[in-house]
């Protein structure tokens, strides 16, 4: 599934089970050690692996 949006720079895995479209988070929360993202139409949150790249995270908090 995750080759389907090879071309789509704000579609990226964050987690070994979940592939999120960046565009539709609301909030970034969390530490280093725990980040969790918000995202519209969802009443739970996704949780962000800790291999996932810090600076693209810390991007979002920006936004």
């Amino acid at each position: 599934m995750e080759k389907n949006f090879i071309d789509f720079d704000f579609v990226k895995r964050c987690h070994r089970s979940y592939i999120v479209n960046f565009q539709n988070v609301n909030k970034v929360f969390g530490n280093a050690r725990n980040y969790n993202l918000q995202i519209n139409y969802l009443d739970f949150n996704i949780p962000v692996s800790r291999n996932f790249p810090k600076k693209f995270i810390e991007n979002l908090k920006i936004s």
